[in-house]
């Protein structure tokens, strides 16, 4: 597919799950059921931080498809379309719960995860069809990907360590300064 095409479907598709995320947002005040007082504060912050992360997946569409092979194997763009697809639903449900904070951050989470495990096992994919090519194999330039992959792994797996380590240290040592009846 063209990367016009590509840019376009992507863009067809960010454009509705923005008018759901709007949608989701403003519909209650013109019914009459929410006031503006409300909007202010955490709903709107959270809609802000959606447009954010559309923003962040924008570029990222953009780049991804500008960087992508003229020449890919199909079970390769397959697996890429079967990823993208759980991203753009899962971008959905975040629009659809957009002032929902009980879901809204759940489902940033479960976005994430659907992105680290398309970006990991299209790496393995990757990597197993570079090991299947008898060139790839010969100069070794799949050992040094598959090598390269696990220090990057290792190297996020240990920030994302270090950074829970630090949020429960000071979470102890905030529980630990409230008075008896708060700490419980």
């Amino acid at each position: 597919m063209p990367q016009n095409a590509i840019m376009i479907t992507v863009s067809i598709l960010l454009a509705l799950i923005i008018k759901a995320a709007l949608e989701t947002a403003f519909k209650p005040f013109f019914d009459g059921s929410q006031t503006w007082q409300a909007f202010y504060g955490l709903p709107l912050a959270q809609l802000c931080v959606f447009f954010v992360l559309i923003f962040r997946f924008y570029l990222g569409a953009l780049r991804f498809s500008n960087t992508e092979p003229k020449r890919v194997d199909f079970v390769i763009r397959t697996f890429n379309f079967v990823f993208a697809f759980m991203v753009f639903s899962g971008f959905y449900v975040i629009a659809l719960a957009v002032t929902l904070p009980k879901y809204f951050y759940l489902c940033i989470v479960v976005l994430h995860g659907i992105d680290v495990a398309w970006r990991g096992n299209g790496k393995h994919a990757c990597r197993l069809m570079d090991l299947l090519t008898e060139e790839a194999t010969k100069t070794g330039a799949a050992f040094r990907a598959d090598r390269r992959w696990c220090r990057e792994s290792i190297s996020v797996l240990t920030a994302l360590e270090s950074a829970y380590r630090d949020r429960a240290a000071r979470l102890r040592k905030l529980s630990g300064n409230l008075p008896p009846q708060l700490n419980g």
